[in-house]
């Protein structure tokens, strides 16, 4: 029987730092958001990388920017907790 193969995802932050997540199911798509480690982020770019020279990981690089203050809606939902 054939394993399924999967791709790893990294999401590259904007300090350059690079955040593992496991093997998912699922890309997230520009404009989605993602909570992690207390900061609200939104995708803003997504690209596939297979070359062993390149400066980001093989696989799918999810880049993330902050999510601004105004108009965020986990801030919406609960200013103290997603302050």
């Amino acid at each position: 029987m054939d394993e399924e193969q999967t791709v790893p995802t990294t999401y590259v932050l904007p300090n350059k730092e690079f955040l593992e997540i496991a093997d998912g199911d699922t890309l997230p798509e520009i404009g989605d958001g993602i909570y992690t480690g207390g900061v609200a982020y939104r995708v803003t770019d997504l690209w596939f990388i297979d070359d062993d020279d390149a400066p980001l990981p093989y696989g799918f690089n999810v880049f993330l920017t902050e999510a601004p203050k105004a108009g965020n809606t986990l801030r919406e939902f609960d200013p103290i907790f997603f302050a």
